[in-house]
C-alpha cells in the first residue's frame, strides 16, 4: 500500500487532484491518496502525480520520486497444515490445509514416493497402494495467489507404507494351533508370531509361507483363550488377536 500526501503550493492549492502511475502509465481509477497494490503493478515502478487547483492561476503539478519496481508481498499463515492417517496399504492419509490470507490463495498438492512425484497425486487426500509398500510418503503444499511470493511446505509420514495383516488361529489336530497371517498387498507373510496362552506361557515360530504351526503341553486340551502376536516385517505392520479357541 502506497499513500501520497496533498503536495504545498505558493499561493496555496484550494483543491487538489491525484493520480497514480505505473511506469508512466494512469493506473484506472486510482485517484485516492492511498493506492493499494495489486498484481497488475508487479515489477512496475510507481508515481504519484499531485495537481493543485485555484481559481485564477494555471494548475500546479507536484511528481513524486518513482518508487523502485513493485515486488511480490508475503503470504500470511495463520495455521499450519498437517498430515493425518497412518501409513497402511488402502488407509487414506490426508492434509489438513491450514490457514492462509488473503482470501484467495489457492492450495496445490504434490504427493511423493521417497521423494519422487507420484504422477496424478495432486488432492489432498492420497490412499496408499501396494506400489508404496516399503517407501516414505510425502507430500508437497504449495500456497499461491497473484502478486504474493508462494509459501511451500513439506510434510513426511514418520514411517514408510506397509500392509494390514490379518490373523486367523485355529486347531485342527491334537493339541496343535495353526496361525496364519495373511494381507491381500503382499504374497506369503514373512516374519514371526508369538502365541500367548491364558496362564501367560508364550511361545514363538517363524512363519514358513505365512503359517506357523504351535504345539506344545502348554496349549491344553478345550476352550482356551490366546493372544497371537504377529511381530511385523518390513512390509507388514505388526498386530495382536486374542481369542477363544478350542484345542483339540
Amino acid at each position: 500500500m502506497l499513500t501520497v500526501s496533498g503536495g504545498s503550493f505558493a499561493p496555496a492549492a484550494t483543491s487538489a487532484s491525484i493520480s497514480w502511475l505505473s511506469d508512466g502509465a494512469p493506473i484506472p481509477g486510482a485517484t485516492q491518496p492511498t493506492l493499494t497494490l495489486g498484481p497488475d503493478q508487479l515489477n512496475h515502478a510507481i508515481t504519484a502525480v499531485v495537481t493543485g487547483h485555484r481559481a485564477g492561476y494555471t494548475d500546479g503539478v507536484a511528481r513524486s520520486a518513482a518508487t523502485a519496481a513493485i515486488g511480490p508481498e508475503n503470504l500470511t499463515i495463520t495455521q499450519e497444515p498437517a498430515l493425518a492417517g497412518s501409513a497402511r496399504v488402502g488407509n487414506p492419509v490426508a492434509v489438513a490445509p491450514g490457514v492462509v490470507g488473503p482470501d484467495g490463495t489457492r492450495t496445490f498438492y504434490h504427493w511423493r514416493r521417497d521423494g519422487v512425484q507420484i504422477k496424478k497425486a495432486t488432492d489432498a487426500r492420497y490412499v496408499p497402494t501396494a506400489d508404496d509398500l516399503g517407501h516414505k510418503l510425502s507430500v508437497r503444499v504449495r500456497y499461491a495467489k497473484p502478486g504474493y511470493t508462494s509459501v511451500v511446505r513439506t510434510l513426511a509420514m514418520a514411517e514408510p507404507v506397509q500392509a494390514t495383516a490379518r490373523i486367523r488361529a485355529t486347531s485342527s489336530s491334537h493339541r496343535r494351533v495353526t496361525v496364519t497371517v495373511s494381507s491381500s498387498a503382499v504374497g506369503a507373510v514373512r516374519g514371526r508370531v508369538t502365541v500367548v496362552n491364558s496362564l501367560g506361557q508364550s511361545k514363538t515360530r517363524t512363519l514358513d509361507h505365512g503359517q506357523a504351526t504351535f504345539s506344545a503341553d502348554w496349549l491344553h486340551a478345550g476352550k482356551q483363550t490366546v493372544t497371537v502376536t504377529y511381530l511385523g516385517s518390513a512390509k507388514v505392520a505388526g498386530r495382536a488377536l486374542t481369542k477363544t479357541i478350542r484345542v483339540k
